[in-house]
């Protein structure tokens, strides 16, 4: 859109600058926009290109592209009739910048200074912005996903099944999501409730084989504990204040009753990793970064949404959900929660995302099918169950 802007009116003898995220991105602005006059050239009596640079396009009117990346000092030489910031959200020194470029297009007597991106969250100039856009001498234009012909009612429904519901809303309803917000509303952890459901919270009383996550209390947190079987919470238990070598006996007990047992081996949470895994290879230690966070938590509320979860109605546990928060600066999205002495730091949350994610043995479950063969009724096909599934029975 803003390609064909810039060379009709570059083709008028107008002056263009764009500035992109970064110096590829200003150059493929051009690419696009040479791609355009190709088609254009034809109709013309002459050739009206005079100069082409990987950099910049420059017409017999007078008037030229130029491509340039989000630096302070971009465009101070220029004197120019139009200017795209693109995707300025995204300018890790927006403001600098801004301030630096503005009056290259103030020079001249009609100008047109335009300011285009997808929101990244409130906390940066762009959305200032636009949400102060008439106080600051702006005009706002919304360009909806209803408005892009790539972008069919299939094609929607795709990606709204491949993102989370805050990043859907974001890249595509042009929504400014606030920095902090409940990844886990109220509503999602209620209707996965059910209030029959009991659930153990010892090792000697557990009868079946569940998948526990175990998230390793620091200073002051506490170890939290919580372990899923068929599609259900039927484990929880917290540890707080309890000495390290108490913790791994507690956490041995619970190894004849584990198909597997995810410990956060991030920071302290490796020494107990270790010398748990001596005594089982049901045990692994994963270290959380933020991708596997934000992969873990997506993944733990499709799961929610999609009614293959179910919780028991115990307040510390939807509390510890409800106050896990989506937090965005920039381009950088993370998940946090705020420490409370009920919750930890969210340590059941993150215990449950542990265990819900990151699984090796656990089956995949698409649209309520489960991937894992069907168990076996005869010797024969206990033998081929064995040897596709791994297992070892006793």
């Amino acid at each position: 859109m803003f390609e064909f802007k810039f060379l009709v009116n570059a083709l008028a003898g107008k002056r263009c600058i764009v500035v992109s995220k970064s110096q590829d991105e200003a150059i493929n602005f051009l690419r696009e926009t040479r791609a355009m006059y190709a088609k254009l050239a034809p109709h013309f009596a002459q050739d009206a290109l005079k100069t082409e640079r990987f950099d910049m396009l420059e017409f017999t009117s007078g008037g030229w592209i130029k491509a340039l990346s989000n630096t302070a000092e971009s465009g101070r030489s220029y004197a120019a009739d139009y200017v795209l910031l693109d995707e300025y959200a995204s300018y890790p020194s927006a403001e600098e910048l801004y301030t630096a470029i503005f009056p290259v297009v103030t020079t001249r007597e009609r100008y047109q200074f335009i300011v285009n991106s997808t929101p990244k969250g409130e906390a940066n100039h762009y959305a200032d912005l636009w949400l102060n856009a008439e106080a600051r001498g702006f005009e706002r234009v919304l360009i909806t996903k209803e408005e892009c012909p790539l972008l069919t009612q299939e094609k929607l429904e795709e990606l709204r099944r491949a993102m989370d519901d805050l990043s859907f809303r974001q890249e595509y309803c042009n929504e400014f999501l606030g920095s902090q917000l409940s990844f886990f509303p109220m509503d999602v952890i209620n209707r996965a409730v059910d209030p029959s459901f009991s659930y153990a919270n010892a090792p000697e009383e557990l009868r079946n084989k569940l998948v526990f996550g175990i998230d390793v209390g620091r200073t002051v947190d506490k170890t939290a504990i919580v372990g899923l079987e068929e599609g259900r919470v039927g484990f929880i238990s917290t540890l707080e204040r309890c000495p390290f070598d108490e913790q791994i006996d507690y956490i041995a007990k619970l190894i004849p009753h584990a198909a597997e047992i995810r410990i956060d081996a991030t920071g302290i949470g490796a020494q107990m990793a270790e010398s748990l895994r001596k005594k089982s290879p049901l045990v692994r230690g994963i270290h959380i970064d933020n991708k596997k966070k934000l992969d873990g938590f997506v993944e733990l509320k499709r799961q929610l949404e999609n009614g293959l979860l179910r919780l028991p109605d115990m307040f510390e546990l939807k509390r510890s959900l409800n106050l896990i928060e989506r937090r965005q600066t920039g381009n950088t999205v993370t998940f946090d929660a705020p420490r409370t002495d009920k919750t930890g730091h969210s340590d059941l949350a993150n215990a449950l995302m542990l265990a819900v994610s990151h699984s090796s043995h656990v089956p995949l479950i698409i649209a309520g099918y489960s991937t894992q063969p069907k168990k076996p009724e005869t010797w024969a096909e206990l033998s081929r169950y064995f040897r596709k599934t791994g297992e070892v029975r006793t």
